[in-house]
């Protein structure tokens, strides 16, 4: 019998820290698209150089919302592959460990206790 794993995540602290401060969130998603744009341009796979340096992040449309861009018409077969080439990711992962640094950073940040500095349940 197949293992099932069930995951439930609780998003209201998050939603409402998205409805009461737009432009800390705004901030956080420009944060995450330069990181993973730095990513992106440090994993790319490199055969003229073209795809790696026409990563770029386009200019918002909207609060919150940015997007990673290549000036290529095959930066997508490189990332996925084809029928007859292998995938090669490297936006994808780059974005991931953007999110996963940014994460760890809020969580260093939000157990710290406010009159020390240090981190909460760490001894000096």
């Amino acid at each position: 019998m197949p293992a099932t794993v069930k995951v439930k995540l609780d998003l209201s602290k998050l939603e409402a820290l998205a409805q009461s401060s737009p432009e800390l969130v705004d901030q956080a998603v420009a944060k995450i698209a330069e990181d993973g744009l730095a990513q992106a341009q440090t994993r790319c796979p490199v055969d003229t150089g073209n795809l790696k340096n026409s990563l770029h992040v386009e200019p918002p449309k909207q609060l919150g919302q940015r997007r990673i861009s290549d000036g290529t018409e095959y930066g997508i077969y490189v990332e996925l592959g084809t029928t007859r080439m292998a995938a090669r990711p490297f936006l994808l992962p780059a974005v991931l460990a953007a999110v996963q640094g940014l994460a760890a950073a809020i969580g260093h940040w939000m157990f710290r206790d406010a009159a020390t500095g240090r981190l909460m349940g760490k001894k000096k």
